[in-house]
């Protein structure tokens, strides 16, 4: 993609907290896939993020009561940046819900692609969701490490079923946990082969249904790699959907501000899409039935009046210009694959429409 990028920075803080979303990348602690090809800055980062994570929960954004096992001390955000973590988190498992509820009673698969330390997993058991597996992919240094802190965790053990010693190819220390209900297993994104390999180490059941999760990681792929990764995903699953959030509209002021910045330090959006027409284009011709995207802006208009109420309470901001602007250049997409017809009351929410 070639950009006419600015060399001034037009709203300072706005582009920065959007830049700072982008290094957190995933609400619930996830490192930018950049780090994939040595950036130092997403390193350093990556070490601040759990806390930065953690500080949302204690503030009352949402819960979540196995954040701490991976974080020791929250660090505080600005109120701007906590307020796109709860837009975020709260379209998400709203999605997530629905794609439960479509499919009830019955048992469903969850691949999340780029993990990181991610908790859905203990809340969605501890909720008493029906969930048959739950694969988690992510870069070598950061299974051994998540495998380490369940291992050694007996809040978290109890919802893995305990340490599958006995389980093939089960092997924290390579970052490998494997047997019962969750499995988590390393695998480099950008080789379709390694995913393959990856997801059938985890016992990937084709036929059930199956919810991926690509939060903030396609865009740091080449498109060729992420086209190659969906396409291959549309062939080995037959009932599944696929939600995607990350940055989208890199041809503005903003935008090219947002893509230099994070060019700077080393972390570049390789394959950002232009809006979000092109996000659900992609996901159509990776194989998808249908597709979807929104900005960020109108799913947080989606999302429960009452519970957007009470956020809005907890911190008070007047920066609304910026609010929108990042807001507007991050986007949810959705694609599905329904051959049995179990899916055709999953979509994304429309504002006014819960």
């Amino acid at each position: 993609m070639s950009l006419d990028l600015p060399t001034h920075r037009p709203r300072p803080s706005g582009v920065a907290n959007t830049n700072d979303d982008a290094q957190a990348s995933k609400l619930y602690v996830k490192i930018p896939w950049s780090i994939w090809c040595g950036c130092r800055s997403c390193v350093r980062d990556y070490a601040n993020l759990p806390s930065q994570c953690r500080s949302c929960v204690q503030l009352g954004y949402f819960q979540d009561e196995f954040v701490h096992h991976f974080v020791k001390a929250p660090v505080r955000r600005a109120p701007l940046i906590n307020r796109g973590y709860y837009a975020r988190q709260a379209s998400l498992r709203q999605l997530v819900t629905r794609f439960l509820a479509c499919l009830h009673p019955g048992p469903v698969q969850v691949v999340s692609l780029g993990a990181g330390f991610d908790t859905l997993y203990w809340q969605l058991v501890q909720e008493g969701a029906p969930i048959s597996r739950y694969i988690e992919l992510d870069m070598p240094q950061v299974c051994m490490e998540k495998a380490g802190v369940v291992a050694r965790t007996p809040a978290l053990l109890r919802l893995v079923g305990g340490s599958p010693a006995d389980a093939p190819g089960h092997d924290p220390a390579a970052g490998r946990w494997l047997g019962g209900a969750y499995r988590l297993a390393p695998a480099d994104l950008r080789s379709v082969g390694q995913v393959v390999s990856a997801l059938g180490l985890a016992g990937l059941d084709p036929g059930a249904p199956t919810l991926v999760l690509a939060e903030c990681v396609l865009v740091y792929l080449e498109r060729e790699e992420s086209d190659a990764l969906l396409r291959q995903l549309s062939a080995m699953l037959s009932t599944a959907a696929m939600l995607v959030y990350e940055q989208v509209r890199p041809d503005d002021a903003f935008g090219k501000q947002m893509l230099l910045n994070l060019s700077l330090r080393g972390c570049p959006l390789l394959g950002i899409c232009w809006d979000v027409d092109e996000q659900a284009a992609r996901l159509r011709q990776a194989g998808r039935e249908r597709a979807e995207a929104a900005p960020m802006d109108a799913m947080y208009r989606g999302l429960e009046p009452r519970d957007r109420r009470r956020i809005e309470t907890l911190e008070i901001f007047d920066e609304f210009e910026e609010w929108d602007l990042i807001q507007a250049h991050y986007c949810i997409a959705m694609g599905v694959q329904d051959k049995a017809g179990r899916l055709q009351e999953f979509g994304l929410p429309r504002p006014g429409k819960t």
